[in-house]
């Protein structure tokens, strides 16, 4: 099992450290070894979304982050990881005053997309991961790398209360704000019936997730809007995002949200079951990488 602690911890701080500030390594180790790893009041960095969009974090929170290990029996439940409150003010990017250190940031974040686009990052940091403890796994007879793509497959995913509002005051002709708004996402590995289980997908085979949406809206916000960059300080910021979480499910959606002039899309909710391609490795050469939708409801 030491193994395979390291290798969690070391995937952690690899994917999070990319995002967000402060993490403390050691810390994080033995919060994994614990079976429940919990992060709190966590600070985006500025180029978080600099590899997904080209736009400048102004300020960004998670509340809380909970991953949930079950040691004792890690191959009959999933890893559960959950974030919660994720808070995401972002502005468009002005070139004409950047640093070098933040120019290269940016040109360093477009590489590392690019190569995200080519190849399945994580994918190959855990072979990496696994070739490197492959000592440490013989030993240990009751693990192996076939039960580490099991409870990976099977990891169940979690975002409740996300928020991320754009801000526009150089390039639009007046100040103006998009938002997105989702009340709870899940997503989990599902049976061919589509009923969440721990599922041991046969060497080839499809995986199944479903993901069901609770919530999801989008504003647009052009007449006059309140600028949160206008605020202060981060702090402000992110009081003024908590406030506005709890007034927005406060809201009775069929009817506030009928008459909100700023809302382009009103809160719906809805499952998307999919089945995604075996990995590379167990598919024919000419086999093409692939996502399949199979059921979609929405509401």
């Amino acid at each position: 099992m030491p193994w395979l602690a390291d290798l969690t911890a070391a995937i952690l701080q690899r994917v999070l450290g990319r995002y967000v500030t402060g993490l403390d390594g050691r810390s994080l180790k033995l919060a994994v070894w614990s079976g429940r790893v919990v992060l709190e009041r966590l600070t985006l960095r500025p180029d978080a979304l600099l590899g997904l969009l080209p736009v400048h974090v102004r300020a960004g929170f998670v509340g809380r982050i909970v991953m949930v290990v079950p040691w004792h029996k890690l191959g009959t439940l999933p890893v559960t990881v959950e974030l919660h409150d994720v808070h995401v003010l972002a502005s468009p990017l002005n070139e004409e005053l950047w640093t070098d250190e933040q120019e290269a940031a940016y040109g360093w974040a477009q590489k590392q997309a690019k190569l995200r686009a080519r190849e399945h990052e994580v994918q190959a940091l855990l072979e990496r991961l696994l070739a490197r403890s492959a000592a440490d796994a013989a030993e240990d007879g009751s693990f192996s790398a076939t039960l580490l793509a099991r409870v990976v497959e099977n990891v169940h995913l979690s975002v409740v209360g996300l928020h991320v509002r754009y801000e526009d005051r150089t390039n639009a002709g007046a100040p103006c704000a998009l938002g997105l708004r989702l009340g709870a996402a899940h997503v989990k590995s599902v049976d061919a019936q589509g009923r969440a289980r721990f599922v041991e997908r046969a060497p080839g085979a499809a995986v199944r997730k479903l993901l069901e949406l609770s919530k999801l809206s989008l504003y647009l916000d052009a007449e006059h809007p309140t600028l949160l960059s206008e605020l202060p300080d981060a702090a402000a910021i992110e009081r003024a995002f908590r406030d506005d979480a709890e007034a927005w499910l406060e809201k009775d959606a069929s009817a506030t949200e009928a008459a909100d002039a700023a809302s382009v899309l009103r809160p719906l909710s809805g499952r998307l079951l999919c089945e995604i391609a075996a990995p590379r490795r167990e598919r024919p050469a000419a086999a093409a990488d692939a996502a399949t939708l199979v059921r979609a409801q929405v509401e």
